[in-house]
């Protein structure tokens, strides 16, 4: 008693497909590597700086993400969400150099192309004009664009990363699901 005013409770997933809030998932998996023996942290997630974490992303994932996101890309824009910091860069650098201008972005800095930016309030602004736009594909970082990120259009995720923990993975499916004018579903590529 006297602990609230109120109790609200969430619509299910399919009211909110129903009021046209979300859209459907279709998730495609093109790798599966055998995480078992890769360290975690009490939150669930993995461990990136086990070396075992690096090999297996550096050689399993990381060489089929270019080839997927151009076989699943629709026009929309895409989020990729790298291993850690610099397989974020990597893959943002391997997609433009196969003709899919892919932007990296983390906490401090930005990088399209070759060329890297302090990443300032006004040049988030101008990076995610651009997806918007239509002059970059997508982007591409580690954990940046987990919350908080309104880019409601974007239909293709790709996890190039292992998701450890319940959380991360809504927060981060969630930056799909949103729904956009002629968007009827999120492909997630895990």
């Amino acid at each position: 008693k006297g602990w609230a005013d109120d109790i609200v409770i969430d619509p299910s997933i399919k009211e909110w497909q129903e009021a046209g809030a979300i859209v459907p998932a279709v998730t495609l998996t093109v790798s599966q590597p055998d995480l078992s023996r890769v360290k975690r942290e009490k939150s669930g997630e993995f461990q990136l700086n086990d070396g075992r974490m690096r090999q297996i992303f550096t050689q399993h994932v990381i060489s089929d993400v270019c080839e997927n996101v151009a076989k699943n890309y629709d026009g929309s824009p895409c989020l990729i969400y790298g291993p850690d910091v610099p397989g974020s860069r990597f893959l943002a650098q391997q997609c433009t150099k196969r003709g899919m201008k892919i932007a990296h972005v983390d906490a401090t800095e930005a990088m399209i192309g070759e060329k890297t930016y302090k990443l300032t309030p006004d040049v988030w602004e101008d990076i995610s004009s651009m997806v918007k736009g239509g002059d970059l594909m997508g982007l591409s970082c580690r954990h940046k664009l987990r919350e908080g990120v309104n880019i409601p259009s974007a239909s293709l995720i790709v996890l190039a990363c292992p998701i450890g923990s319940l959380s991360s993975f809504l927060q981060i499916c969630g930056r799909g699901m949103r729904s956009s004018p002629g968007k009827t579903k999120m492909v997630l590529q895990d």
